[in-house]
Formats: C-alpha cells, sequence, structure tokens
C-alpha cells in the first residue's frame, strides 16, 4: 500500500486557501454579530409592542369605565385588574410597579390606570425565540448562497491573476540551466 505523494507547492493554492479561510473567518464574526444585533433589535421592538398594547387597554378602560377580558392566545397574555378585586391568574406573579419586568420566562409590562386599574401584558421568552429563529433562519438562507458565490469568485480572481506568473513558471521550468537567453517580458 503506497501514500499518495503530497501536491506539490502552489502559490495559487496557498493564496487561495488564506483568501478563504480569512473570507470565512471574517462571514462568521459578521454573522455573529448581526444574529446579536438581531436579536437585541427585536426585543425591543417586541417590548414597545407589550407597552402599547398595556397603554391601549389601559386607554380604553379609563375611556369605557369597565375592564376588558383577559386575553390568552399563546402569544400574548393579557390580565386586567379594576381596583379592589383579586387579580387573575397568570402564568407571572402580579408586579408591584409599573413598568417592564422579566419573570419566569416571561416578559410583562404594566400600566395603571389613574382610576386604579392594573394592566399587565406578556410574551413568553419561548414566543420571542421562535420569532428570532424565524428570522434568523431567513437571514442565513439569503446569506450562505452569497458566501458559496463569494468563495468562487474568490478562486476565480486568484486563478486570474496568477495566469502570467504561473504560465512564466511553466515556461522557465521549460528552459535548460544552460540557456542564458533574454526573458521574454510580455503579459507580466
Amino acid at each position: 500500500m503506497s501514500a499518495s505523494a503530497p501536491a506539490p507547492w502552489s502559490l495559487r493554492r496557498r493564496l487561495a486557501r488564506r483568501i478563504l479561510l480569512a473570507t470565512g473567518a471574517i462571514w462568521a464574526l459578521t454573522l455573529g454579530v448581526g444574529l446579536a444585533v438581531m436579536w437585541h433589535e427585536m426585543g425591543e421592538v417586541a417590548d414597545a409592542s407589550l407597552g402599547l398594547q398595556a397603554r391601549t387597554i389601559a386607554n380604553l378602560v379609563a375611556a369605557v369605565g369597565t375592564a376588558p377580558p383577559d386575553v390568552n392566545d399563546g402569544e400574548f397574555v393579557s390580565r386586567v385588574t379594576p381596583p379592589g378585586f383579586l387579580r387573575n391568574a397568570a402564568p407571572w406573579p402580579p408586579l408591584a410597579a409599573d413598568g417592564r419586568r422579566s419573570i419566569n420566562g416571561w416578559t410583562v409590562v404594566r400600566k395603571s390606570t389613574s382610576g386604579g386599574v392594573v394592566v399587565e401584558v406578556g410574551q413568553p421568552l419561548e414566543a420571542r425565540i421562535e420569532d428570532f429563529l424565524e428570522a434568523a433562519g431567513v437571514w442565513l438562507l439569503l446569506t450562505v448562497p452569497l458566501l458559496g458565490l463569494l468563495l468562487g469568485v474568490v478562486v476565480r480572481t486568484v486563478q486570474a491573476s496568477l495566469g502570467p506568473v504561473t504560465r512564466f513558471a511553466s515556461e522557465m521550468e521549460q528552459r535548460r540551466a544552460s540557456d542564458l537567453s533574454p526573458i521574454p517580458d510580455a503579459g507580466l
């Protein structure tokens, strides 16, 4: 059993390999930063949505004077508690003050009306993760083919750029050592 001979040293392969490794590393770093920014921005949008829902329900209660029924559609849960009533069941404990909190795997926004009605709207972390993974999947679906295209362009560019050098090296390899005639510089 004979071991295959190592490939001869090649400037083209060496340069292409280094460029491809650097390009892949930069792409992976960009991907990581992009996903982190996407997670942060999607969280801000979801928090703003929860705040808007809580304010809308609180304004509705203040205008109409009665509390709407609680909502639990799997994506969002709301709890509206008029003054003097016990708080209805929700997947999180009651909040003591207005604002945004993360509790027991839920992001919850609380808003109180001037009449004492407390509105809490929450979204489970799983729903946020599901939304993020869906958006990240679409982004990856678009960027992975772009990386493949970029790698092909890099290889073709290296081959085309080193073509004259490769031809020159081939011509030099075919010359005898005793040949002292001038070397043509065409194409270099």
